[in-house]
């Protein structure tokens, strides 16, 4: 399951006027971003943020490139130091922007392994991308982000209630057929009683009308336990197959259940042949069978709680590592240096749909219930 979702991403360098130590290090470091080497071009930004007149517009650098090498968590940072230290407008609607961008990249990371945490970060990537356009009125490209976000979280919530559901029936569909297994148990324990008790009865004629009846039971126990042992083959064929130890628990139940009944087929035999001694220890056998596939199905359920805490505990941890300590997002950081005016439409030129186009997909992927995560669109230049 996957979300079709692309969104509009304005990642550029913004163009100052700085002292000229530090205008040679940004130029350094545009140079080397162009060029695709964001390491490097890291370490020259974070060169050229050591001078106060140039720090905020250098950290906004630094998180491009960030961005770039989708380290997007400290992408954020940058982006929120570079507008808390700006007092330039322009950077700091740009830098809204560009962090609504990382957030919505955080949560593509997310939507598959931890949605509740994807649906945070996509709630965060809309408050930038409105901020965004509170300072920049003509940014229209942000509330098409909103909007494709909203579309997102929709969709995920969707797939979240089916799968709770999907859950609840499966939880259902196990409890039927562990009290399914009991009923069985109990049964053939009872035929198996009645058989051992009919066979001291001093009566000739209620005897051989008794073993008549034993006969009857347990040919139809015979056919509800092969019934129940095709469903749990069925099961097990159905079950996903990177849960190995959930399918193995299952696997072995239904092994138990294929000897439990080997053994009623054999007590049926018994009883056709008038051997009521035999019959009640095949039945007994059944009976002790039936129980070790109980004890394995509950060691299944056991098996998927652990599975399920051990998930919720994966979870916690991607959700530590995604998001870190913030600080207040009131002012973030903008968008680099313009370069020279060739580069700019170059990538420019990059721009595969326009949002009206990614929307209107979107809508269509929606109605289909279809989930894709695609990487991001190489949109540079929205500004």
């Amino acid at each position: 399951m996957k979300i079709k979702i692309a969104v509009i991403i304005c990642v550029m360098l913004t163009n100052y006027v700085f002292a000229q130590s530090g205008a040679k290090l940004v130029q350094q470091g545009n140079d080397l971003y162009h060029q695709g080497q964001y390491k490097q071009a890291i370490e020259k930004f974070e060169q050229a943020g050591q001078f106060d007149e140039i720090q905020a517009a250098a950290e906004f650098n630094k998180a491009n490139c960030l961005y770039r090498t989708k380290d997007f968590n400290e992408a954020v940072d940058s982006y929120r130091l570079a507008a808390v230290g700006s007092k330039d407008k322009e950077l700091i609607g740009k830098s809204k922007y560009n962090m609504g961008n990382a957030y919505f990249a955080q949560g593509q990371t997310l939507a598959q392994q931890n949605p509740e945490q994807a649906i945070k970060m996509f709630e965060d990537s809309i408050d930038c991308w409105r901020q965004a356009n509170d300072i920049n009125k003509k940014n229209t490209s942000a509330l098409k982000n909103i909007e494709l976000a909203k579309l997102t979280i929709q969709q995920i919530k969707k797939l979240m209630e089916q799968q709770k559901q999907q859950q609840q029936q499966q939880q259902k569909k196990q409890e039927d057929l562990n009290k399914k297994l009991e009923d069985l148990k109990n049964q053939q324990q009872q035929l198996a009683k009645d058989n051992q008790q009919n066979q001291q009865n001093s009566d000739p004629n209620q005897q051989q009308e008794k073993n008549e009846q034993n006969k009857k039971q347990q040919s139809q126990l015979n056919n509800e336990t092969q019934k129940t042992l095709d469903q749990m083959k069925q099961e097990s064929k159905q079950q996903d197959s990177q849960n190995q130890d959930q399918n193995q628990k299952l696997q072995q139940a239904v092994n138990e259940m294929q000897k439990a009944a080997d053994h009623q087929q054999e007590s049926q035999k018994n009883l056709e042949n008038s051997e009521p001694q035999k019959a009640a220890e095949n039945q007994e056998k059944a009976a002790q069978q039936i129980q070790k596939a109980i004890d394995e199905m509950k060691n299944d359920d056991k098996q998927k709680q652990e599975n399920q805490q051990q998930q919720s505990g994966d979870k916690n941890k991607e959700s530590e590592k995604q998001q870190k300590p913030r600080s207040q997002q009131q002012n973030d950081p903008n968008q680099q240096a313009q370069q020279k005016q060739q580069q700019q439409a170059q990538e420019a030129n990059a721009v595969d749909a326009t949002a009206d186009k990614i929307l209107e997909d979107e809508q269509k992927a929606l109605q289909k219930r279809q989930i894709l995560i695609r990487g991001q669109q190489k949109v540079e230049r929205d500004w």
